[in-house]
């Protein structure tokens, strides 16, 4: 049985999302080889409770390292964690790989909390990123170093 991951990208804009999602495509299909199927959950959580979601392949994840922004857009806020896990079970997703900042992360905590209390096997796995660096258990985050980086080059050019 092939195991179906989702990745969702939710939150802000910051450096690295891109690279995040094909890292982790390139991750599983090293490890799974075909027997991983990969879903991308188009617009963050929004998408993940009104069901926007697109089989992908490898091809999805070439060229993509330069391109700005998320290949599979994004929202902020979220509501209805019932309907998140639902539209998870729908499709066969045991695995949703959620990228983002301290709200995504709640979030991703209350999905693994009512699929608990359901009683479904669903292994929840979060991607902290945050140009805040907002997150009280790493040093940095993805996308700290560039926007500190790019806030110098800005200062020092004006």
């Amino acid at each position: 049985m092939k195991k179906r991951v989702g990745i969702l990208t939710s939150g802000g804009d910051c450096p690295g999302l891109n690279a995040t999602i094909r890292g982790v495509a390139k991750a599983l299909y090293a490890r799974f080889g075909e027997n991983v199927e990969i879903v991308g959950i188009l617009n963050g959580y929004h998408g993940l409770i009104t069901g926007e979601y697109k089989e992908m392949c490898e091809d999805d994840f070439r060229g993509i390292l330069t391109l700005g922004g998320t290949i599979l857009g994004s929202s902020r806020g979220h509501q209805d964690v019932e309907r998140m896990v639902d539209t998870l079970a729908r499709p066969g997703i045991s695995v949703p790989f959620c990228i983002g900042g301290d709200g995504t992360q709640r979030a991703a905590l209350a999905i693994n909390t009512e699929a608990r209390r359901r009683g479904l096997a669903l292994s929840v796995i979060g991607s902290p990123r945050t140009i805040d660096n907002d997150n009280s258990v790493l040093r940095t985050t993805l996308g700290f170093e560039t926007a500190v980086s790019e806030g110098r080059l800005a200062t020092s050019a004006a």
